[in-house]
């Protein structure tokens, strides 16, 4: 992997680039202890197309029983009604 230019920021944030680049690589590598939720996971997706509010619990859920403090929402523009759950 090529070292990025980007530094990691320290809130949340939109990773923006063209497919392919190693978007996905670069946070798996920066944010190893982070939990990741994939949309590209066809499960993941109908999951949360079916009821996006979803999130909200399992974000919850996730922050009260583990030490993770770090959750990655990987390929957001297919579901982009849950971005109004994030908001």
């Amino acid at each position: 992997m090529y070292k990025r230019v980007i530094d990691e920021p320290k809130n949340s944030y939109f990773l923006f680039g063209i497919r392919g680049i190693g978007k996905s690589c670069w946070l798996r590598e920066i944010y190893n202890n982070a939990y990741f939720i994939d949309f590209l996971n066809s499960e993941t997706l109908r999951l949360y197309l079916s009821k996006p509010e979803r999130l909200v619990n399992v974000v919850d859920g996730i922050l009260q029983t583990s030490a993770v403090r770090t959750i990655v929402l990987d390929e957001i523009q297919k579901v982009p009604q849950i971005l109004d759950s994030i908001h």
